[in-house]
């Protein structure tokens, strides 16, 4: 699936539309995810940027982006910055899920993970997801471990 993935990010990602498109794609593909609406604004081997909007359905009792809403799009952010740097032949499995809030997250917000200049690595791999809101205050970090391996 990974594959395939890069391949309709490349065809789509320089059209009009086209991120929109693919996010459309991706949350077909991964129906929870497809629940926050995310919209992948920018993608390449170890880096992903990915935005979701304040909408009623993402939001909580306090009129702001719900807690999981935030830790779901630090989750795809991480997985689509880790897996579009793996090679054919890799997989990865999420393990472990952290999520600090620092602030109540209103508006668009926008996650952005970028893999450590080392790159990855067959075992843990630590990504990190800085999530701003529209004046690029930090409202959460996510850290997600993947586990990589080879498919058997």
């Amino acid at each position: 699936m990974v594959h395939t993935l890069k391949v309709w990010w490349s065809r789509l990602a320089p059209l009009p539309f086209g991120t929109w498109i693919f996010s459309k794609i991706i949350g077909f593909l991964i129906p929870y995810t497809g629940t926050i609406s995310p919209h992948v604004r920018k993608l390449s081997p170890g880096c992903a940027r990915v935005s979701i909007t304040d909408r009623r359905r993402n939001q909580n009792h306090l009129n702001c982006i719900h807690a999981l809403a935030i830790a779901n799009l630090g989750e795809l952010t991480t997985g689509l910055a880790i897996h579009f740097a793996m090679a054919k032949g890799e997989r990865a499995i999420l393990t472990h899920l952290e999520a600090e809030y620092v602030k109540k997250a209103r508006g668009t917000i926008t996650a952005e993970a970028e893999l450590p200049s080392s790159g990855i690595i067959t075992g843990i791999n630590i990504v990190s997801a800085l999530i701003v809101d529209e004046r690029n205050t930090l409202v959460a970090k996510v850290t997600a471990h993947w586990l990589m391996d080879k498919k058997p």
